[in-house]
């Protein structure tokens, strides 16, 4: 569920259209001698123009930015969001006083930011927060601005706020322990969904240091003690408000969308984001088990004995075919991801770095491009162009059937992760979870073949 931005929303729909509306504006000019009013067309500006022609033609691409569909799903159209955004940056540069300069930038910053270009979104979005003085789209920057800095690894925003039970909280009260921030309205049938895996997690973890704190988003915290008092939740909550307020703990972690869930780890850092349903549990497992005090604790194995079956493959989509037989002797990771799963896309550049940095080890990964949902946005060329617009550091097959190696590892899902020790045997079969499976990933290299 989306929480919508109203008031950003329409200022921002109101700048994109002020062209179109203006050349369809009259003004009224009196004439001396009839004292009547002649309605005159007030001619399009350079910019203007350029503008709406600029929204004409790329507007199936901006539109996707606008509105805030998932955008991860558009990029096996990967060249034509690149292309869209070069169009964007050079409208802002050709027409630095426009008034659909700021607009401009916006769109870019969106693209750049749903493509993964971080630092490319961070520097069109400061642009265009500095370029405007309007109150609600400069909220509307500062929000996209704020998402970008809520992401694994980094520490989070730091805040105080009071709780409904009158103490005062901030994440570095929950230091040593493994902290699930909950983005939350009563209105949210969503959120509301979530609650029974919130209470499963908490009855079964917090024993083992996992603390959860509910923001709520509701207009008036009545709303929100009627749901806590019905579903008997046991764990902190403070109240946000809503977030068109522009206030707020929302505002900082970027929460427009309901539910939203950040997790931050012992050691003070986010472990995971929009994290939902069958993620959660996954998740907090592996923060949990990564200790301030001992990093390097060897975690459990989800499966242990069991030779790897080999792949089932169609093509191969970059680099030489691989077996896992000619692999064995080394350490391997296979990635099932799908070209339309948002959470494959967040662990890919955390794969991509472990790739790189074990490589010399022996240290092997292959991706596995399935599909099990939505095979219209999935074909074959689809995952093709996917592949080649995104230039993978790792070699990729496609799976039989877009399913054959995904069914016979029996996985439940995307992203899924199987490791593999130099022996040729499964030692994880899970969900993608960072921090477990780098620790895993450095111990199996310290094994040996014999062990």
């Amino acid at each position: 569920m989306r929480l919508t931005l109203l008031l950003p929303a329409v200022g921002l729909l109101l700048v994109a259209v002020l062209a179109a509306v203006r050349a369809e504006e009259s003004a009224t000019v009196a004439d001396a001698d009839a004292e009547a009013a002649t309605p005159v067309e007030t001619p399009a500006t350079e910019d203007e123009q350029a503008w709406m022609r600029l929204l004409e033609s790329r507007r199936y691409v901006i539109d996707v930015a606008r509105f805030r569909f998932d955008l991860i799903r558009y990029q096996n159209q990967y060249a034509a969001v690149r292309e869209t955004m070069d169009q964007l940056a050079n409208f802002a540069e050709t027409y630095e006083d426009s008034q659909f300069t700021v607009v401009a930038q916006y769109f870019h910053g969106t693209l750049a930011s749903a493509i993964g270009d971080h630092e490319a979104a961070t520097r069109t979005l400061r642009s265009a927060l500095e370029g405007t003085d309007d109150p609600q789209l400069r909220m509307l920057f500062q929000l996209e601005l704020n998402k970008l800095d809520v992401a694994v690894g980094k520490a989070p925003p730091s805040f105080k706020i009071e709780t409904m039970d009158g103490s005062t909280i901030s994440p570095a009260d929950y230091r040593g322990k493994v902290l699930l921030l909950d983005f939350w309205a009563s209105w949210c049938m969503p959120c509301i969904m979530e609650i029974p895996n919130l209470k499963k997690a908490y009855d079964q973890f917090s024993a083992q240091g996992l603390e959860i704190v509910g923001i709520n988003m509701d207009d008036e915290p009545d709303a929100a003690r009627g749901v806590i008092d019905k579903f008997e939740l046991g764990w902190k909550h403070a109240f946000n408000g809503p977030f068109g307020s522009g206030k707020g703990v929302a505002l900082k972690y970027g929460a427009e969308g309901i539910p939203f869930m950040v997790l931050i780890g012992r050691d003070g850092t986010i472990r995971g984001t929009n994290l939902r349903g069958r993620e959660l549990e996954p998740a907090i497992r592996g923060a949990l088990a990564v200790s301030e005090a001992a990093p390097d604790r060897r975690p459990q194995t989800a499966v242990s004995g069991r030779r790897a079956p080999e792949l089932s493959v169609s093509e191969w989509l970059n680099g030489d075919p691989r077996s896992l037989a000619d692999l064995e002797g080394k350490v391997v990771l296979l990635d099932f991801f799908q070209i339309i799963c948002p959470g494959c896309h967040r662990a890919r550049p955390e794969i991509t770095r472990m790739h790189k940095r074990y490589a010399d080890r022996g240290f092997e990964v292959i991706g596995v491009a399935t599909a099990f949902e939505l095979h219209d946005q999935q074909t074959p060329d689809q995952v093709r162009t996917f592949v080649k617009e995104q230039k993978f550091a790792y070699p990729v097959a496609m799976d039989k059937g877009l399913k054959a190696t995904f069914t016979k590892y029996r996985a439940g899902g995307t992203p899924f992760t199987v490791l593999i020790d130099r022996r040729g045997r499964i030692r994880y079969l899970e969900f993608f979870v960072l921090e477990k499976v780098e620790a895993l990933v450095q111990h199996l290299l310290a094994e040996s073949g014999e062990e």
